[in-house]
C-alpha cells in the first residue's frame, strides 16, 4: 500500500502544472513543426523557382534554336519555289533548233518564208512569204497543221504581186510545246 502525503491543494497544482507542460509542450511541438513545414516549402519554393528560371533559359535557347531554323525554312521554301518555277520553265522550253528544222522541212519547194516572227510568252506568232500560187500556200498551211510543233495554223491574208508574178501571204500559228522525252 502507497500513503500518499501531498495534500490536495499541491496535487491539483502540480496536476495542473503537468497539464499545463503537456500542452506547452504541445504548442512548441506544433510550432517546431509549422517552422520546419514552413522551411520546407520556402526551400521546395526557392528549389522550384531555379528549377523556373532554367526551364525558362532552355526555353528561350530553345526559341532562338527554333528561329534560327524558322529561318532556314524559309531559305529552303523560298530556294524550293525558285526551282519549281525553273522546272516549269524548263517544261514550257521550246527547242527551236527543232521548230526551225520542222519548218524547214515543212515548207515546199515554191514557198519562201520572209519573215517569221513567235512571242516567247504567249508562243504565238506570225509567218510571213512568198509563193508562186495559192494551192502551194494551201499545202503549206496543211503542212504545218500535221506538223507536231505547229497548231492553230490560221491562214490571213493573200495578196498577189503583178510586178514579181507571185502572192505574198500572212499566217498565224501557235508553237505546239512538246514535252522532253527525258521526262
Amino acid at each position: 500500500m502507497t500513503i500518499n502525503l501531498i495534500p490536495p491543494k499541491f496535487k491539483k497544482e502540480r496536476a495542473i502544472k503537468r497539464t499545463f507542460g503537456i500542452v506547452i509542450f504541445g504548442f512548441v511541438a506544433l510550432g517546431l513543426m509549422v517552422i520546419a513545414v514552413t522551411a520546407i516549402f520556402l526551400l521546395s519554393n526557392v528549389f522550384a523557382q531555379n528549377d523556373i528560371k532554367n526551364i525558362n533559359m532552355k526555353i528561350q535557347d530553345q526559341q532562338a534554336t527554333i528561329l534560327k531554323y524558322k529561318e532556314l525554312e524559309d531559305d529552303i521554301n523560298s530556294t524550293n519555289g525558285k526551282l519549281k518555277k525553273l522546272d516549269s520553265l524548263s517544261s514550257k522550253k521550246i527547242f527551236w533548233s527543232m521548230v526551225l528544222t520542222d519548218l524547214a522541212n515543212s515548207t515546199p519547194e515554191k514557198i519562201q518564208i520572209t519573215n517569221f516572227s513567235i512571242s516567247q510568252i504567249t508562243a504565238k506568232g506570225t509567218l510571213n512569204g512568198i509563193a508562186e500560187t495559192r494551192r502551194d500556200i494551201a499545202k503549206f498551211k496543211e503542212k504545218l497543221e500535221a506538223s507536231n510543233y505547229f497548231k492553230n495554223v490560221g491562214f490571213s491574208a493573200s495578196s498577189y504581186q503583178e510586178a514579181t508574178n507571185d502572192y505574198t501571204y500572212t499566217m498565224s500559228l501557235e508553237i505546239e510545246l512538246i514535252p522532253d522525252n527525258n521526262e
